[in-house]
């Protein structure tokens, strides 16, 4: 135990304090999620959740392609029509690869609110 004592005590403050707040925040976290659970029931959770994970994996795979697709640009390896140069066609694809994002998100959180009436 005096090891611990001397390892404590040399610790720098802010490490220790943030050690402290990021504690505090999980385990607030953690008893907001079961007390949401509790409150909803278990199969408005359960559902709740599975509504969650589809628009989530919707939403991660446009913007996983979008990134790539850009990428794809950047490299060298895909071609856009009107564009000499990588990095203008690059910076196109991106505009136009967010503006769908914006969209794909729109539409989750419509689905959202018309499942939630539901």
């Amino acid at each position: 135990t005096d090891t611990v004592v001397q390892t404590i005590y040399k610790a720098p403050f802010l490490s220790l304090a943030i050690s402290f707040i990021a504690g505090g925040l999980l385990f607030s976290t953690v008893a907001a999620f079961v007390a949401a659970t509790y409150s909803f029931g278990k199969e408005n959770s359960r559902r709740l959740r599975e509504v969650a994970g589809i628009l989530m994996r919707r939403n991660w795979s446009v913007i996983r392609m979008q990134w790539m697709f850009t990428l794809d640009v950047l490299r060298g390896k895909e071609k856009i029509s009107g564009f000499k140069n990588r990095f203008p066609a690059a910076l196109q694809t991106f505009k136009d690869g967010f503006a769908e994002v914006k969209r794909v998100f729109t539409e989750s959180v419509d689905a959202l609110k018309k499942e939630s009436q539901m």
